[in-house]
């Protein structure tokens, strides 16, 4: 049966051979746009003072104004809460002389509002008292960890699915075999959120903190993103997992951000980062190490999505056969 199914894919050989090469143009494409070249324009600051006073400020900024944007609020837990959602990378209270900023937040925002603001302090007023309120650990100052850790636990979800495709049929033959492949991949969540937890966390210490929160983090996005791989390859076969490796490695990976934060992006990958699970999982781990758990909620409801999708599409297209290119499970 396994011959005969790999025998058949010969008449699709030109076809898979294109769409890798496609596959592969795109990953080129997109990385060198999405992570090359980031803005450095625009990035929000708070300053707790009146709209005329910020004003003022603004105004003030000279050749350095296209570097941030000044936004004002009333209080300083106003501004902290923007800090912690990831809206602000830096308040400045000119009456104290005080900026504080969030290098978790992401460090190549956070430094240009730090140079901007201070410089502007420095016009009228001695340098500021800069407080950081999330800072990073000396051996991940770029903020790297988080992001490097949600792709280790990506690339397992979607080979795995794609391993038991090809060994098992990309569509399980009955609804059972379809449960058990849930099955298969909420254990594999498990280990592989522990697994990865302790080897930053426990292993070299780049985490700082909930540690549970974070596993937690991880077993659901491998569990997530394995399902949707799966139920991705139960409705189109190897074209499916063709799917699967645009989403989460051409788009997912570089909308993901690595160093700099949503602000910093292209547009494009700026407006779907979020709603991707690389996305959603990166700024899971930093919001749980740095922030708190603050503004948690909706990257995980994301990351939930796609396993609710993925559950659903497996059990409602096992034993599905397709036209596209395909191995069967027999039954």
């Amino acid at each position: 049966m396994a011959n005969r199914s790999f025998q058949g894919l010969s008449a699709y050989l030109p076809a898979i051979v294109v769409g890798v090469l496609l596959l592969q143009v795109a990953f080129i494409a997109s990385y060198t746009h999405g992570l090359n070249a980031p803005n450095e324009n625009d990035i929000p600051v708070d300053v707790v003072a009146p709209q005329n006073r910020v004003d003022q400020l603004a105004e003030g900024l000279g050749e350095a104004a296209s570097r941030v944007e000044l936004n004002s609020v009333s209080t300083l837990e106003e501004g902290r809460d923007n800090i912690r959602d990831g809206s602000s990378f830096g308040i400045y209270a000119p009456e104290q002389n005080e900026l504080y900023i969030a290098s978790a937040a992401g460090p190549p925002a956070t430094e240009i509002a730090r140079r901007t603001m201070t410089a502007v302090a420095e016009q009228t007023r001695a340098t500021p008292d800069t407080t950081d309120l999330a800072p990073l650990p000396e051996d991940n100052s770029r903020g790297l960890v988080g992001y490097y850790l949600v792709i280790g636990w990506l690339v397992g979800a979607y080979l795995l699915a794609a391993i038991l495709g090809l060994y098992r049929g990309m569509s399980p033959a009955t609804r059972a075999r379809g449960l058990l492949r849930v099955g298969v991949f909420a254990g594999y969540g498990i280990v592989s959120g522990a697994a990865g937890t302790l080897i930053v966390d426990t292993g070299f210490g780049y985490l700082q903190g909930n540690g549970w929160v974070v596993f937690a983090i991880g077993s659901l996005l491998v569990f997530a993103v394995g399902m949707f791989t799966t139920a991705l390859e139960c409705l189109a076969g190897l074209v499916g997992t063709g799917v699967a490796i645009l989403l989460f490695v051409v788009l997912g990976n570089p909308s993901a951000g690595g160093p700099w934060p949503y602000v910093m992006q292209p547009d494009f990958y700026a407006a779907i980062g979020p709603w991707l699970p690389n996305g959603a999982a990166t700024t899971a781990v930093q919001r749980a190490t740095y922030f708190d758990g603050h503004a948690l909620l909706v990257p995980l409801l994301v990351i939930s999505g796609y396993a609710l999708v993925g559950i659903i599409g497996t059990l409602a297209l096992s034993g599905h056969r397709n036209r596209l290119v395909t191995l069967t499970e027999p039954h």
